[in-house]
């Protein structure tokens, strides 16, 4: 498997759905339209077998959506007009490492939630409670990190340890505590509890106009591995 299908399959990995369903080496994601990754399509391998996608999906009431990180894959669906949206950076390199304040636990509480879903969470309770019981499939070991700052939790992460990879996901901090040097202290946080646990590297995925988290990333040694974005069929 090529280092763009691994991180991609790491990254699907550290994010699990609801339901799942593999086809043609495709993976069908779905979780209530709750998260973009856990509602697409993630290709890892060379078929395109779309009409079972856009069945998948459109019986869940859904978009049909797939991740799209191979420019083959993604000439073939522009042809056959989907829409590209949102540009996705994945960047790799060293397990974070430093001093942390950040609290790390096992499970991800109420505060938890409460910050991250401050600052992109979409719905109401439905939808936090369908977050929660993604949270509850993500693989162990997991950890769920915080900085609380006047009693109150401002900024989160949470990380994965697989096959040696740190897998950092759920990077959050409230606007009003935001340029404080927060998120460095929850990925350093994270780093120091997957090195214990043996992790050698790290992976992530950011929004590609996040210039501040693409800065913070790179400042930890983090690199550009590959790009990806979506295609959605209306």
């Amino acid at each position: 498997m090529s280092r763009r299908l691994l991180l991609d399959r790491l990254g699907a990995d550290g994010n699990p759905p609801l339901e799942q369903v593999e086809v043609e080496g495709w993976r069908l994601r779905a979780a209530a339209g709750v998260l973009l990754r856990a509602n697409s399509a993630l290709p890892l391998s060379d078929a395109m077998p779309l009409d079972g996608v856009v069945e998948f999906y459109r019986s869940r009431g859904l978009p049909p959506r797939v991740h799209v990180s191979s420019s083959a894959l993604d000439d073939a669906l522009a042809a056959l007009g989907w829409r590209r949206e949102f540009e996705v950076l994945v960047m790799s390199g060293p397990v974070p490492a430093g001093p942390s304040s950040a609290v790390v636990a096992s499970a991800m509480d109420d505060d938890w939630l409460d910050c991250w879903w401050a600052v992109d969470g979409r719905g109401g309770p439905a939808e936090q409670d369908v977050l929660r019981r993604m949270s509850a499939r993500v693989p162990a070991p997991s950890a769920y990190a915080s900085v609380v700052a006047d009693g109150r939790t401002v900024a989160v992460g949470r990380g994965v340890v697989q096959e040696g990879w740190l897998g950092v996901y759920a990077m959050a901090a409230l606007p009003a505590w935001r340029e404080r040097g927060l998120g460095r202290e929850v990925l350093q946080g994270l780093g120091s509890w997957a090195a214990a646990r043996g992790a050698h590297s790290a992976h992530l995925q950011v929004l590609t106009d996040n210039v501040a988290a693409r800065g913070l990333y790179a400042s930890a040694g983090l690199r550009p591995a590959h790009g990806y974005h979506y295609r959605t069929l209306a």
